[in-house]
């Protein structure tokens, strides 16, 4: 597949290639992802089809009775000859007079009064006042729904590039148990630092760019920033399919650190103003499971670093950058500096990265590219395991304007507004105090075990103590109630897929009562499919609309 170039790619490292056209067909995936745009009816218009539906079934019913009655009345009128009686009808003669009789009994202009109405109405609404944005009236663009407007009940929203702007912005970074804050920047802060925090080491950004470049693990630490990624540098313009590496790559710059660009397998870095190459030995992109990225790479000499010049003969060790998400970087039983200063960069809404590195020695890294042709993924796994951790990273993605009002007209209105979102607890818990999505006096329940059982109880214990403060109302929103659950333990209560389109894919009704109520709901930590079930359970809900 490394030669391979599949249609909607663009190229990067070479301006033009010398190809053969093999394969033209759908199977690609950006033709996969590509569909017509679903026809959707609202519920009058289902409703409408069944009426017409029983409308025809009734007129073939109908029409059906009369013809046989026809040809049975004209056979007993023709056994009496002095009646002289014509010729008796056919029976298909006889349905078809008579459909023509009956066909007024199907409504044909339904379709074409309901469509005058839906038009009337949208424009009724371009003309509301009452619809305006800061003078800019609302504009119909489909009239098919007008009728499922005011029933909507759920919206399930995701929180990069819907609630926030997706632009993001380095803010904050931990590096060998010190904290390098830009105190200028205002950085959204729902709580006060704790005392514990208050006894970290704080140092400003300025700090970092002056005593960065003596100190090693500070080096490794940009490093790792600057060769752990895919994205490209062109003309001092950085490019990436992930805006995180863009802002990290960027905010290098402030430190006298810069990624020069990448010539096929050879890297091209500055670190503290002093260029460095690597050879891009193997390069293993980000996924859901993995939830990291992982880059082999071997230093090169640079024939103007005099600290190589001498060893020419020497080859450098292999090393292996890691970067990703705390809970695949950070061992589960790990209470380091480093995870506390993570849950505080967690805590204040930002997005949070994980760094570190192995060195590997020859032999190990010929033994991985050995086992990664039979087993790739457990090779990989052992690859990525036990790095040595070098800092993280706080990078703010700002939310968009208005955003806050929104949600409030939207809880207003009774609608259940669910934030789905695959980032770490601490960070959804801030961004849904700050866009309004956790009322200031709402009740935050927290649903966070790691096994069925354990949730089962968990819900429970929720339950009674609710109950018991008189919160407990099962069958109506409750608006003074916010719920936060990750996805750990939603796998653990969605484990059984449902059997039909309205079968419950929820193996606990209690975990059902508990959730499609609830005025707002923060899932953390969820994957694509995640997602998607539970959309599909509150939409087989009985509960719901």
């Amino acid at each position: 597949m490394d030669n391979v170039v599949l249609r909607g790619t663009k190229l990067v490292n070479t301006e033009w290639v010398v190809c053969v056209v093999v394969y033209t067909g759908r199977d690609t995936k950006l033709l996969l992802s590509t569909k017509a745009a679903p026809s959707k009816f609202s519920r009058v218009d289902a409703i409408a089809n069944r009426c017409i539906l029983l409308l025809f079934v009734l007129l073939a019913l109908a029409v059906t009775l009369s013809a046989a009655g026809t040809v049975y009345y004209e056979a007993a009128l023709h056994q009496h000859t002095y009646l002289q009686s014509p010729s008796p009808t056919s029976f298909v003669t006889a349905w078809v007079t008579h459909l023509i009789l009956y066909n007024n009994l199907v409504p044909i202009s339904l379709y074409i009064s309901l469509e005058v109405v839906k038009w009337h109405q949208a424009r009724r609404m371009e003309r509301d006042p009452n619809l305006t944005v800061d003078g800019v009236p609302t504009r119909v663009r489909t009239t098919n729904l007008n009728e499922d407007v005011g029933q909507v009940s759920y919206v399930f929203s995701d929180k990069t590039g819907t609630l926030t702007k997706n632009e993001m912005a380095f803010r904050i970074c931990s590096i060998h148990g010190a904290i390098y804050d830009d105190a200028s920047t205002p950085v959204r802060r729902r709580q006060k630092p704790s005392s514990i925090a208050a006894n970290w080491i704080h140092q400003s950004h300025d700090d970092l760019l002056q005593r960065g470049s003596a100190l090693e693990p500070v080096k490794d630490f940009f490093r790792c920033l600057l060769l752990c990624h895919t994205a490209t540098a062109a003309q001092t313009v950085i490019r990436s399919t992930s805006p995180d590496e863009v802002a990290l790559l960027n905010a290098c710059h402030r430190f006298n650190c810069a990624f020069e660009g990448r010539s096929h397998n050879l890297l091209r870095i500055r670190v503290f103003g002093k260029l460095e190459e690597y050879t891009l030995l193997s390069l293993h992109e980000f996924d859901s499971d993995r939830k990291c990225m992982s880059v082999v790479v071997q230093r090169n000499p640079v024939p103007d670093d005099p600290s190589r010049a001498s060893s020419k003969t020497i080859l450098a060790p292999v090393v292996v950058y890691v970067k990703g998400a705390d809970a695949s970087m950070l061992p589960a039983s790990h209470d380091s500096l480093l995870s506390l200063h993570v849950h505080y960069f967690a805590c204040m809404g930002l997005r949070t990265l994980v760094f570190g590195q192995k060195i590997l020695p020859p032999s190990t890294f010929t033994a991985y590219m050995g086992s990664k042709a039979k087993d790739a993924a457990t090779a990989l796994r052992h690859l990525e395991a036990n790095v040595d951790l070098l800092g993280a990273t706080g990078i703010e993605d700002r939310l968009q304007d208005g955003v806050k009002a929104c949600v409030r007209k939207l809880a207003d209105a009774g609608i259940h507004l669910w934030m789905l979102t695959g980032d770490k607890d601490e960070t959804a818990v801030a961004i849904g105090h700050a866009c309004g999505l956790i009322p200031p006096s709402a009740r935050l329940l927290v649903l966070d075990k790691r096994t069925k059982q354990d949730c089962l109880d968990q819900i429970t214990h929720l339950r009674y103590v609710l109950k018991k403060d008189g919160l407990w109302a099962p069958h109506k929103p409750n608006a003074q109630l916010s719920l936060v659950l990750n996805g750990v333990a939603l796998e653990c209560l969605l484990a059984a897929p449902p059997v039909s389109k309205r079968s419950s894919i929820v193996p606990s009704v209690q975990f059902e009562c508990a959730t499609v109520t609830l005025a707002s709901v923060i899932a953390c930590r969820l994957s694509p499919s995640q997602k998607a079930e539970i959309v599909a359970m509150v939409k087989a809900s009985p509960k719901a609309p």
